[in-house]
């Protein structure tokens, strides 16, 4: 979620020293904070709110009623 709707930063799990390198560096950057937090929340709105989860959910229902016919 967070490499495809772009508002955050990917660390490999199993190099915590690079989270811990990269956290100083992204909070001295406010406009990107800023920036990629936009980016987040708008992506969350696109894709999980109430309406964009009951539209994914009509098209479901939708495609399994097609099948069945």
């Amino acid at each position: 979620l967070v490499t495809s709707s772009g508002g955050g930063w990917v660390t490999p799990a199993d190099h915590p020293e690079e989270a811990a390198r990269l956290a100083p560096l992204i909070l001295r950057d406010a406009s990107e904070l800023e920036r990629r937090g936009g980016v987040a929340a708008a992506f969350s709105e696109r894709h999980f709110s109430p309406d964009a989860l009951g539209r994914d959910f009509e098209r479901l229902l939708r495609s399994l009623v097609a099948e069945s016919d």
